[in-house]
């Protein structure tokens, strides 16, 4: 049998719907992709399946090269959201008391040298744009991540980098409406 596991928000669920006639079972990463799912194909097999992550991936064997770099980052506070910050889109008091210890990545795009002078008072924080194996691998290096109210859009995808996150070692800090477990435990259909 095949298996579809819809890791797509449930506004964009009907981009998979060619899939559907080959997959013997669904499951979406929430419930509101669960309903969407149900309502449109109830003859389909359809569940719930949370986010996860492999702490083989997400949890690096230390290199030479970090290990080089783990006293520059021990202490530090990672937050990935450049582009959020660099537009005001978060202003949080939080950024401002960790001082120069908050490190800035942003995984969700890239930025050049002249987007890194646009919020000036944080180009110095910025380590750049990084894969998320790579922030993993930073957050192994002593960091901990930061979670803020407009931190990596959808719950699910905010439950996921922060299973990552823990995946890879580090605290845990999130301020806002998604300051709770990222996820309770639940029987698979």
């Amino acid at each position: 049998p095949v298996v579809l596991w819809a890791r797509e928000d449930a506004q964009q669920l009907e981009r998979l719907q060619w899939l559907l006639p080959w997959v013997a079972r669904v499951y979406a990463v929430d419930a509101a992709g669960e309903q969407w799912f149900r309502s449109r194909f109830p003859e389909l097999g359809v569940g719930c399946l949370p986010p996860a992550v492999q702490p083989a991936l997400f949890n690096p064997v230390r290199s030479y090269g970090l290990r080089d770099c783990a006293t520059a980052l021990s202490g530090t506070v990672l937050f990935d959201g450049w582009w959020s910050v660099s537009s005001d889109r978060v202003s949080d008091p939080v950024l401002g008391v960790l001082g120069d210890r908050l490190r800035i990545v942003d995984t969700d795009g890239d930025y050049s040298w002249a987007r890194l002078q646009d919020a000036g008072s944080y180009a110095s924080l910025s380590l750049g744009s990084v894969t998320a194996l790579e922030k993993s691998a930073l957050l192994r290096s002593g960091s901990a991540e930061l979670f803020l109210e407009h931190s990596g859009g959808s719950p699910w995808r905010l439950t996921e980098r922060m299973l990552r996150a823990a995946a890879s070692g580090a605290a845990i800090f999130a301020k806002g409406a998604h300051a709770h477990a990222p996820v309770k435990a639940r029987e698979l259909p």
